[in-house]
């Protein structure tokens, strides 16, 4: 006799989840969602986010929430109006894969846009706060970044010349403490920050295909 897989999600209220979801889209959003039977698989093909626990259901709270303030943003064509440009056309994604935890309980994404943006997202998907990071050197575009206490580093890399900035900031306001200038000794590969100690962890490719593991301090 074959055996009933439990469809129960660790730490997830579905049915709760669903109706969270339900209130941070658009009016127009909202309307086809209920019509078509407002489920969690319907959530899922929406998103592109798969829940498994409940770090993966803020995530997907998270894209709806930036998904709406964004679609809001955005000017409708008026009658008549010439066709929007590329620019306008164009609206900000928003790639979770590069997302952090904090202690605050907050969920931190970074939009590698010039400037940088990092979004604090509360635990129900709202965006509380934006904080923006011009890149220290020209030509530098965000790379990713790492939290620490109440801090975080954010890298920026030339990919011309494999130079490297690392900024490092307040989570709460934003404000820089600290820039720090690499010629690319390092490589791009930054994988982990204290901010207890002020220590950077890089890894990188070395001979014969041996991983190392590079921990940099400021001088």
């Amino acid at each position: 006799m074959g055996r009933i897989r439990s469809l129960l999600i660790p730490g997830v209220d579905k049915k709760l989840l669903v109706k969270d979801a339900t209130k941070l889209m658009p009016d127009l959003a909202r309307r086809r969602f209920i019509s078509g039977g407002a489920s969690l698989g319907a959530l899922t093909l929406l998103t592109g986010c798969d829940v498994l626990d409940g770090d993966s259901a803020d995530r997907m709270l998270a894209q709806i929430s930036f998904d709406s303030s964004t679609s809001a943003k955005t000017p409708r064509a008026k009658a008549g109006a010439p066709p929007a440009t590329e620019a306008e056309k164009s609206i900000p994604t928003l790639d979770l894969s590069d997302a952090e935890s904090a202690p605050d309980g907050n969920i931190y994404v970074l939009r590698r846009s010039a400037p940088a943006v990092i979004y604090a997202i509360s635990p129900a998907g709202h965006i509380l706060r934006t904080i923006k990071i011009s890149p220290p050197t020209p030509g530098e575009t965000p790379n990713t970044f790492h939290i620490s206490v109440n801090r975080f580093a954010l890298s920026f890399w030339d990919e011309k010349t494999n130079h490297q900035s690392l900024v490092v900031a307040d989570l709460q306001t934003g404000r820089r403490i600290a820039t720090y200038s690499d010629p690319g000794t390092l490589g791009p590969t930054f994988a982990c920050y204290s901010g207890n100690d002020d220590a950077f962890t890089f890894l990188n490719l070395g001979e014969g295909n041996t991983l190392e593991v590079i921990r940099a301090e400021p001088r």
